[in-house]
């Protein structure tokens, strides 16, 4: 029995990775049974198979699980406890995912991570190319135009894919950045590289249509670190003719023209009666942050007393852009409330310590500083989608997993 285990749960378990990781592109419902599976799998091949050391659990990975430890223990000292341990059920994924790896990572099949990583980047390509054939046939919803071109296309791509623009930027500017690390690898003159070329150019034409802003800075930061360490000084000059395409995109693309057009002409404005528009609810938003933050700057407020606060802040500024119970946006600032300085430095360290840890592997690294950039401008652990697009390539990229057949 333990040998028939011991040959067939590595397998399944990478079956199962590969329905998994199509996370971003099915309902919520089927993506977490995939998890339970991947848990389950990686339970019976701790029991039965292989008991591995914790000595195997990666300094990154075991600082995030004492993250969601600690939110664990804050929660009951919040005043509205239901909401506070329905804030740790959402991130539950950043604990259950890593241990799921950590269980069985060391008898899966080799290879699981550039296979994974290329049919994730393959799924994206395709789920692109559906948004862009969905957008040229049926058009935008007409009842969403009275709000501006860039707000009726991300909302009617939103209706349709039924995941938020930023977390679908996010999606895509990972994917991009995985065929960018590989370049490296694959000669000019190869079909493989012209292939990869057009999938680039489909997945930044989806990403400009979508007018996330912050995905598209991280994606400028993270690429430029990409093409510096594969290329050296001739990366940053192919750097540089990336950013002009960037550019280029960003600026005749008009949906991520217009958002772009808003952010120079408000620039720190706040919301008024008479004008509010995204950049300048966000301003007003993040200076509630900060006060709040400020002030319950060594605890915090609890995760289940952020909104109620942050509302009592908003009435403030009489707007009603600011009438929507709208959170954070920032995941730094939404640690801090939620855990205070402790919990906040434990976040950092994921990062800074990830990013230490992992500086020769040019992916891990360019993974860390695009989600870092992410958390600027959205909680984007608040969404079962952004807690499995976090947890999952976190466990892949960091577990040391088989990368070639034994001889």
């Amino acid at each position: 029995m333990k040998n028939w285990l011991k040959l067939n749960l590595p397998k399944t378990w990478y079956y199962t990775a590969f329905l998994f990781v199509l996370f971003p592109f099915l309902p919520l419902n089927f993506s977490s049974f995939f998890l339970i599976l991947l848990l389950f799998f990686s339970l019976l091949s701790f029991f039965f198979v292989e008991k591995p050391s914790l000595k195997t659990i990666p300094i990154p990975i075991a600082l995030l699980m004492g993250y969601m430890l600690l939110l664990f223990g804050f929660a009951p000292f919040s005043s509205n406890i239901g909401e506070a341990f329905f804030d740790f059920q959402k991130k539950l994924g950043l604990l259950l995912i890593p241990l799921s790896f950590y269980f069985i990572h060391g008898t899966l099949v080799p290879n699981l991570k550039k296979q994974v990583l290329t049919f994730y980047t393959i799924s994206t390509v395709l789920f692109s190319v559906y948004i862009l054939l969905r957008l040229a046939i049926f058009g935008v919803n007409p009842n969403y135009e009275i709000a501006g071109l860039e707000v009726a296309v991300r909302i009617s791509i939103e209706d349709f894919t039924h995941v938020h623009p930023t977390y679908m930027a996010a999606i895509i500017a990972f994917a991009i950045l995985i065929i960018l690390a590989d370049l490296k690898k694959i000669a000019i003159r190869s079909w493989i590289f012209w292939l990869q070329l057009l999938a680039l150019s489909i997945l930044l034409f989806t990403l400009f249509t979508l007018g996330s802003r912050m995905p598209i800075i991280g994606l400028v930061v993270s690429s430029v670190y990409v093409f510096y360490k594969n290329f050296k000084w001739r990366g940053l000059l192919a750097a540089c003719g990336f950013l002009l395409l960037l550019s280029v995109g960003a600026l005749y693309n008009p949906v991520t023209a217009n958002r772009i057009a808003e952010l120079l002409h408000t620039g720190t404005d706040r919301p008024t009666l008479e004008a509010a528009n995204a950049t300048n609810t966000r301003n007003a938003i993040y200076n509630c942050d900060w006060e709040i933050s400020k002030k319950n700057w060594l605890l915090g407020v609890g995760a289940g007393d952020i909104q109620k606060t942050l509302n009592k802040c908003y009435a403030l500024y009489q707007n009603r852009n600011l009438m929507r119970n709208y959170n954070t946006h920032n995941e730094y600032f939404n640690t801090w409330l939620s855990t205070g300085i402790f919990g906040l430095l434990l976040f950092l360290s994921i990062i800074g310590v990830g990013i230490y840890k992992k500086r020769q592997d040019v992916l891990s690294t360019a993974f860390l500083l695009l989600t870092s950039i992410l958390f600027v401008s959205e909680n984007i652990l608040s969404r079962q989608i952004g807690v499995f697009f976090f947890a999952f390539f976190m466990a892949l990229l960091f577990f040391r997993l088989p990368e070639k057949q034994d001889e």
